[in-house]
């Protein structure tokens, strides 16, 4: 039971972080970020990457980089060091590193263009 209440737990954090990012850059379909897949392409659409990204999620190591690359756009786009989305690509610490860019405040002057 604890396995799952675990798991449950590790689905919602990136689920929220990535519905607190679409909230940040006035995406319109928010609710795209709890649904599996569906995240993927609200984050291509938020950093304007192409849709394909999706299938390159699928292929094994390759997703780490895709990943990556996705979240150094959304640390870039919000006026945070684009050096922080690679804390997103390295497992186990990407809850962390995702958590503090859709979470922390903009820096100082920051305004989405």
């Amino acid at each position: 039971m604890v396995d799952y209440i675990l798991i449950f737990i590790i689905y919602l954090f990136p689920s929220y972080c990535i519905y607190a990012v679409a909230r940040k850059f006035k995406a319109i379909d928010r609710w795209r970020a709890w649904i599996p897949i569906l995240n993927i392409l609200l984050l291509c659409e938020i950093t304007e990457r192409p849709n394909y990204y999706v299938l390159l999620m699928l292929v094994p190591f390759l997703n780490i980089f895709v990943w990556g690359t996705l979240w150094m756009d959304i640390a870039g786009g919000l006026g945070h060091d684009r050096s922080l989305g690679i804390l997103a690509a390295i497992p186990l610490v990407h809850l962390i590193g995702m958590g503090y860019i859709a979470l922390a405040s903009q820096p100082s002057g920051w305004q989405k263009s």
